[in-house]
């Protein structure tokens, strides 16, 4: 095929490539990759094709890679058909066509700031604010490591820090929350040779917190999450005992039974002592994670690890993980047999300043952490949220895994919104479900969003082409809302908050 005449010389090639802006210069990698060909393009910083090698801008474009490309009973776990419940899926994805942006292009002010405030706000807390260094973040999923391809947790989280974004870890993974975060800690940017590791405060990194039937496991997951710096919990309540989709079940695509989900459970040293009381065994031979386990036994090391049997380890922690992840409730009274699991609790064992778990060390933090609900979708538990102590609410319907015909978030979004900042106008408000572009970003900050996760094209990215593939769909996405958000005389997502007719009804 007749490529496109090029007529900018070398030296203005070199300098589109090495612009400081990373999302201008992955706009002229790409328009140069393809009119030049990639072994053509002289002096890019990117030149290691297998490292970062280019990825669709168009979503759809990607999602059929990915379709061509994995094992149906893989992809099943996370097709867009297959999991959707009942059309919950597709009617996230629609629901956005009909809203359109009514462009200002004489606005005087050309500049674009990605930097976005964060405002969390419970009465335990106050007000807490954090700084995103964009106007999105990676929503958190898990078993990434299984999802085919060149997908794996520590690259998805080297891929999302090295675009500038906001990562959330995941409970259900192969690796441990602290290795995910000390990989977002460590990241060295290595697109950007001679670069230092980042110094100055810890990035900010959310954790996604599914229950298990144990409190004390639960409090131990917190309390490590905590320690590993992470700052602000995601307690995820849209979650039952099955992942919804029956076209999933029919191609065997149910990761659940692997143990590559179970990486939490088995790097927390509180497990594997109720493990032994459960089963008899325990999941490791670590004597750093069977030290609490040996303290509260009466135990040796040794013989704790002589009795280990990973199989039968995953067997229980599969049985608590699923038995405790339906069980999220708005219970208030403290003497409830369903307290443990009621977002009241979660909150004050985030909240605690002291530490909630005897198998850690000694230890009292400064502060503790927000929390974030995640899966509401309703008034009704947006208010029950707030009054229980939660710091925001977290629209979601799981991008459509769980409830048949679920309405989509970013129709619910507004009426939620006014609900909670009647009572608080700190009180956080985020959402996900059904984004697939940068005017779906912006579409949801018009519609009350302040905080907007990034879901499928972050995981069709990584199955696709790894760390490199999720750093260039981000990058693509963040130049994309600059670029339109300038064509409608925005200065900053946030700001769209204050003119709520640049977005109208189609």
């Amino acid at each position: 095929m007749k490529k496109f005449p090029v007529s900018i010389s070398p030296d203005e090639i070199r300098r589109q490539l090495n612009q400081t802006d990373p999302y201008s210069r992955r706009f002229a990698e790409t328009c140069l990759r393809g009119l030049l060909g990639f072994r053509d393009v002289p002096g890019t910083l990117s030149n290691r094709e297998n490292v970062f090698p280019p990825v669709p801008w168009e979503f759809e474009k990607l999602r059929q890679r990915i379709h061509d490309k994995i094992s149906p009973h893989i992809y099943g776990w996370y097709d867009e058909a297959a999991s959707a419940a009942g059309g919950s899926t597709s009617s996230n994805v629609a629901a956005f066509s009909r809203y359109r942006f009514v462009p200002r292009y004489l606005h005087p002010d050309k500049t674009f700031r990605y930097a976005t405030p964060v405002t969390l706000s419970s009465r335990e807390l106050g007000v807490t604010r954090l700084a995103s260094p964009t106007p999105i973040f990676a929503s958190p999923y898990g078993s990434a490591s299984l999802y085919g391809g060149l997908s794996d947790e520590i690259s998805l989280a080297q891929g999302v820090t090295d675009a500038d974004v906001v990562h959330s870890l995941g409970t259900l993974t192969r690796y441990s929350l602290e290795a995910d975060r000390q990989a977002v800690v460590t990241n060295r940017y290595y697109f950007r040779p001679g670069l230092r590791a980042p110094s100055g405060p810890a990035p900010f990194t959310m954790f996604q917190l599914y229950l298990t039937e144990e409190d004390d496991i639960n409090r131990s997951l917190i309390e490590r999450a905590k320690r590993a710096g992470v700052s602000v919990i995601l307690f995820t309540i849209d979650a039952g005992a099955g992942h919804g989709g029956a076209p999933m079940m029919d191609l065997a695509a149910d990761f659940t039974y692997c143990s590559g989900i179970a990486g939490n459970l088995l790097h927390d040293p509180v497990f594997h002592e109720k493990c032994y009381r459960r089963r008899g065994c325990v999941g490791t031979r670590s004597p750093k994670l069977l030290t609490y386990a040996s303290r509260r036994l009466g135990l040796s090391v040794k013989k704790l690890a002589d009795a280990c049997d990973p199989a039968a380890a995953f067997d229980y922690g599969r049985t608590i993980q699923f038995g405790g992840m339906g069980r999220q409730n708005s219970v208030r009274n403290s003497r409830s047999p369903a307290y443990p699991w009621s977002v009241e609790h979660i909150a004050r064992l985030a909240h605690s300043r002291k530490n909630i778990s005897p198998a850690h060390p000694a230890f009292t933090h400064r502060r503790g952490l927000p929390l974030a609900v995640k899966g509401v979708m309703s008034v009704e538990d947006a208010r029950h949220c707030q009054d229980s102590g939660a710091d925001a609410v977290y629209v979601s319907n799981h991008g459509g895994r769980f409830v048949f015909n679920s309405i989509a978030p970013i129709e619910v979004l507004p009426e939620i919104r006014k609900a909670v900042k009647k009572k608080d106008r700190n009180f956080g408000v985020w959402l996900d479900s059904g984004i697939r572009s940068a005017a779906d970003v912006l579409i949801a900050y018009a519609r009350g969003a302040e905080f907007v996760g990034i879901g499928r094209p972050v995981i069709y990215a990584c199955v696709d082409k790894g760390r490199g593939g999720v750093r260039q769909i981000l990058q693509g996405l963040l130049y994309t809302i600059r670029d339109q958000a300038r064509l409608c005389g925005l200065q900053s997502a946030t700001e769209i908050h204050a003119k709520t007719d640049i977005v109208r009804p189609a």
